[in-house]
């Protein structure tokens, strides 16, 4: 990519640049040469900037090299949304519980609490009472 290069002071005419005093002439040509500088020193970051960029699009999906080669985070898939799908058996699942009596029909309901373990035999305390 290379730019344009025009001559500053061939842009000024010859009976203009004769008039002009000897110390504005001076400081047009260091501005000129400066401007030449900048132009040189664009061409050469364009340049690199080109090459970066075909590097960041040098991939090993439209290359040879090896997947272990691409950059840090490419090849990420996207975050999968969340389902709103609730857990648990479906409604249809009724399970295989046993059917309870409504307590309407029972006369009397009768609290039980063991009164030793039965596993070790130690008395137990009711704190329920």
């Amino acid at each position: 990519m290379e730019l344009d290069r025009v001559n500053h002071l061939k842009q000024i005419p010859p009976e203009d640049w004769g008039k002009t005093p000897t110390s504005v002439k001076k400081l047009v040509e260091e501005m000129a040469q400066q401007i030449e500088k900048r132009e040189q020193q664009l061409t050469k970051v364009l340049k690199v900037q080109e090459q970066l960029l075909e590097k960041i699009n040098h991939t090993s999906k439209n290359s040879l090299s090896l997947p272990s080669s691409d950059l840090p985070g490419f090849g990420k898939k996207p975050p999968q949304q969340k389902s709103h799908k609730k857990l648990g058996y479906p409604l249809s699942n009724q399970g295989n519980s046993q059917n309870l009596y409504p307590i309407e029909e029972f006369s009397s309901i009768i609290d039980y609490y063991p009164e030793e373990c039965v596993s070790c035999g130690a008395t137990l305390v009711c704190l329920y009472l």
